[in-house]
């Protein structure tokens, strides 16, 4: 179960780059980390980035700023699956965001099986229920 949030500037993103961000951002995360896209959310968070400051100084006034976080359920991807998904997070940032500023963030973040899923179900439930079925 999945889930990517995408922090970029709203002024600057259109409809299409947006579409194709979460499109790229499911793919890699079906193709790089095994996950399902079908169940895999992918929400673009609109930023007001003269909120945000790196080291201290105000960002994104030369070039637009992102910070993508990507939660995995704990366990599920060695730590070289999770530094390709970083690396290619970013490569799919800088592609559609024409000109991303330094530094642009890429967190996976593992989160325990007892602690989400969806549908009512954590992932936890949908692994017991799936060794009780055979």
């Amino acid at each position: 179960m999945p889930v990517v949030r995408l922090f970029a500037p709203a002024d600057t993103l259109s409809q299409q780059q947006i579409a194709n961000l979460q499109q790229r951002i499911t793919d890699l995360m079906a193709e790089g980390l095994g996950k399902k896209a079908s169940v895999t959310l992918v929400n673009v968070v609109p930023t007001d980035v003269r909120l945000w400051s790196v080291g201290g100084l105000p960002c994104g006034q030369d070039a637009p700023v992102a910070y993508l976080e990507a939660f995995i359920t704990e366990g599920t991807n060695t730590p070289d699956e999770q530094a390709f998904f970083v690396q290619e997070a970013h490569r799919v940032l800088t592609e559609i965001i024409p000109n991303l500023a330094s530094p642009a963030y890429v967190l996976v973040r593992e989160v325990p099986a007892a602690s989400w899923g969806y549908d009512g179900v954590t992932q936890e439930g949908r692994r017991n229920a799936a060794v009780a079925a055979g």
